[in-house]
């Protein structure tokens, strides 16, 4: 949204959480470790050895996956995390421009992301993720590596956290056959939160694109104050979590953006725009779902686990 780039599915949300909070987060919860997809910052020792799985399910067959973990080191004092990121598009019948059918093709797009974290001065993380990004679709394929660099601040005693990230620096080292394009998606966010504390209530507000302001598909300069203020929103996504004691969360999102992309003129548009996810949180296992509607009768479902192995060991037999 908000433009055309090449491996745009890199933009597309890891986890129900994210999801469910608008889309794109680069502040956010401790324990989850598809935070590293946003921010490798939010690498954190408490996603020790914790696994994050997802998948979501898109119209048409449409399918993505996602699978991450975190390992923290001691001695390095150092947070690493990996996370791969697949999407299915189906099966699509290929053909020439006069309709000849060649056959079938099975397009997928994936991303292969390594992280590392460390903290500064108790309150402040940064970190650093290095990412392969691959396209197939039939003869054409293409493939590029990116970087992203992330930083937070948080003051847990009084409910704030800050967060800053430059996504997808770097380049297309296999173009699509035919083009030669040469940039990834590159983005530019900050985001903020706000746990109150005498409330279970939590309050997200995130920016994105904020290193250009015209995020809008028109080539007519906006004039008016409804055009400036109109672009001006287009950056932002609000998000709130409501935890009803200590197991259960319920997020909820608003992406001004998608709403104003995916409107059809005047008519009902539902709740473009709106998600909405449920969260179970035990001991050491999480359960996330989260539903986000593109139009008034299409709406997306995103499942996540979210589980730890710390106590696993396999026990041998004596013979």
């Amino acid at each position: 949204m908000g433009g055309n780039s090449n491996f745009s599915f890199a933009k597309t949300p890891a986890s129900p959480r994210i999801t469910a909070l608008g889309g794109y987060s680069v502040v956010g919860d401790s324990k989850d470790v598809d935070g590293l997809f946003q921010n490798p910052a939010l690498l954190h020792p408490s996603q020790h050895q914790w696994i994050n799985s997802s998948f979501q399910v898109f119209p048409a067959g449409i399918n993505t996956y996602q699978l991450s973990s975190a390992l923290y080191s001691p001695k390095l004092e150092t947070v690493f995390g990996i996370g791969i990121h697949y999407f299915r598009y189906g099966t699509i019948t290929s053909t020439d421009a006069a309709g000849t059918i060649y056959g079938e093709i099975h397009p997928n797009d994936y991303v292969v992301q390594l992280s590392a974290s460390r903290s500064y001065a108790n309150k402040w993380r940064y970190g650093l993720s290095m990412k392969i990004l691959h396209s197939s679709y039939g003869f054409y394929r293409a493939a590029g590596l990116g970087m992203d660099a992330g930083l937070t601040y948080t003051d847990t005693a009084h409910g704030w956290q800050v967060g800053f990230a430059l996504q997808n620096m770097g380049a297309v080292l296999k173009p699509y056959q035919g083009t030669n394009a040469t940039e990834l998606p590159f983005d530019i966010k900050m985001g903020v939160s706000k746990k109150l504390l005498n409330a279970p209530i939590k309050f997200f507000l995130n920016a994105q694109q904020i290193h250009r302001f015209r995020l809008d598909s028109s080539d007519i300069a906006p004039s008016s104050v409804n055009g400036i203020m109109d672009n001006f929103m287009r950056h932002f996504s609000l998000g709130t979590q409501i935890f009803l004691g200590d197991k259960i969360e319920i997020s909820a999102g608003y992406n001004y953006l998608r709403r104003k992309e995916l409107n059809i003129g005047r008519g009902g548009n539902g709740l473009n725009g709106f998600s909405l996810g449920i969260g179970l949180i035990l001991k050491k296992l999480n359960i996330q779902y989260s539903r986000t509607n593109y139009q008034s009768n299409v709406a997306i479902n995103h499942f996540g686990v979210l589980f730890t192995y710390a106590d696993f060991t396999i026990k041998k037999t004596k013979r």
